[in-house]
């Protein structure tokens, strides 16, 4: 009798022992797991809460941001308000870090080819090397430097050039009255576009077009935001935001800017559920078809300007080619200011102090 309950205490010590060697091995595997799971959930509300706000179409933001960019009650617009002693528009681009001599040559191509006018350059957290070079060439009769603080907006803008710029854009607006914009890697050939300045000012906003269809570089998602009509954009040229003149009048002010920088500022109006900008199919047929890229700023002014302008794409675009234009590589620009600092060419001017607006 004693050695059959010995026997059972035995067997169940033995199964005790392989249950608790097995349980503790798979331990961290099952709190791996568990752990894993949990941060599943997380995303899944997380996903779950931008997917509401998406449903709900909302452009609702935050009263500061647009109070800071000049959206308030009687705001200062063209052509009562404009700055004074300069001639309008007012070249504005930016500069981030990395893109000082990018910087530097297109401050020398606009005194070279528009020295009459202002050229605004917005500091986007250059080094402080990077700001003593620009400050050597952007001088304080023809050229201002303008600090901007994109900690002072959603995180998200900081992510990419093409959140921020539209509030460089309307920062400018508010600040000058009229603005030429253009891209730190852009150049002008000719010193001939008063032409297109006479025509901007007709239009109160005249943009470049794109190769593509509106539809074709713009998420499904966005034109539910603007309650549009994606049909309705198959023949839209998208327009281009590296190059933009634009006057703050009240149209530009109410209708154009102010749709714009609220998408912008709302992160899943300007980059929808899904959206990306790599991987473009462009040769899909009939070409209007989503290319599966999203421009982000331009695909958002697209919609704003289409439904503004009532589809009429002809009331916005230039009628001039943009052979007036053209790109330079940074590479290109590296040569051209290692080259210019070797032969000391400007070295008698000194650096001049730069001047914050």
């Amino acid at each position: 009798m004693k050695f059959r309950y010995f026997a059972v205490f035995c067997i169940i010590f033995l199964v005790t022992s392989i249950y608790i060697f097995i349980f503790e091995r798979q331990r961290p595997v099952f709190v791996g797991l568990v752990t894993e799971t949990h941060k599943q959930f997380d995303s899944l509300r997380t996903f779950k809460q931008d997917l509401k706000e998406a449903s709900e179409k909302l452009l609702n933001v935050d009263r500061r941001y647009m109070i800071r960019l000049g959206f308030k009650e009687n705001p200062q617009l063209y052509p009562d308000y404009f700055m004074r002693n300069v001639t309008l528009p007012v070249i504005v681009t930016y500069a981030k870090s990395g893109q000082q001599d990018q910087a530097v040559s297109f401050v020398r191509n606009m005194a070279s080819l528009l020295p009459e006018h202002l050229t605004l350059m917005y500091n986007i957290g250059l080094q402080a090397y990077e700001l003593f070079l620009l400050q050597g060439f952007c001088k304080s009769n023809h050229c201002l430097i303008r600090n901007f603080d994109l900690d002072m907006y959603p995180p998200h803008i900081k992510s990419d050039q093409s959140l921020f710029r539209p509030l460089i854009i309307q920062d400018a607006l508010t600040k000058v009255g009229s603005v030429f914009f253009m891209e730190c890697d852009v150049r002008l050939l000719t010193a001939d576009v008063k032409h297109i300045f006479n025509e901007a000012k007709k239009s109160e906003i005249l943009a470049w077009q794109s190769k593509y269809p509106t539809s074709a570089v713009t998420h499904p998602k966005m034109f539910e935001y603007f309650k549009a009509s994606e049909e309705n954009f198959y023949f839209i040229p998208a327009v281009e935001t590296s190059k933009l003149i634009l006057y703050n009048t009240k149209m530009v002010h109410y209708d154009i800017m102010y749709p714009w920088i609220k998408c912008v500022l709302i992160r899943s109006c300007v980059l929808p559920i899904g959206a990306q900008n790599s991987g473009c199919q462009y040769d899909k047929k009939p070409q209007y078809r989503y290319s599966g890229c999203h421009l982000n700023d331009a695909s958002a002014l697209s919609v704003v300007l289409g439904q503004h302008f009532n589809y009429d794409s002809s009331e916005y675009l230039s009628a001039y080619d943009k052979d007036i234009f053209r790109e330079v590589s940074a590479d290109d620009a590296k040569l051209e200011i290692s080259s210019l600092l070797q032969n000391n060419s400007e070295k008698s001017n000194g650096v001049s102090k730069w001047m914050i607006l």
